[in-house]
């Protein structure tokens, strides 16, 4: 099974996909692969294929997490990490408590924390 990561025509993203046979040349190499969901077939490249799906089964990175998120996830990831960030400035915790709870681990953040963390394998929380 597959999870589209990326948006693929109108494929949602989230959306998950058997593969059931690939389209071979006469080398072996696998050049097309067509997957269905339910009644619908499509049949996509392998760069196609490459770039838009993952194994279900593969983790995650937060980047891919947060890609396939619904409105209701984002909304609960958004609000939590307002929380910790909001942290940083609050005088009534001691900076050893601020860094307990920071997912980085010290006081106040940069964009390569970020973009560090977006690589990250995604754990639930």
């Amino acid at each position: 099974m597959y999870q589209c990561v990326k948006q693929f025509g109108s494929i949602k993203i989230g959306s998950f996909w058997n593969v059931d046979r690939y389209i071979v040349n006469s080398d072996g190499e696998r050049r097309k692969v067509i997957i269905t969901n339910e009644d619908n077939w499509l049949l996509l490249s392998m760069t196609d294929f490459e770039n838009h799906f993952t194994q279900a089964n593969k983790p995650l990175t937060e980047q891919e997490w947060l890609q396939t998120a619904d409105t209701e996830q984002l909304a609960g990831w958004i609000f939590n990490i307002l929380l910790i960030c909001s942290r940083c400035g609050d005088e009534s915790q001691s900076d050893e408590e601020k860094i307990k709870k920071c997912p980085f681990g010290k006081i106040g953040c940069t964009k390569k924390d970020w973009q560090k963390w977006l690589k990250q394998p995604h754990r639930e929380e």
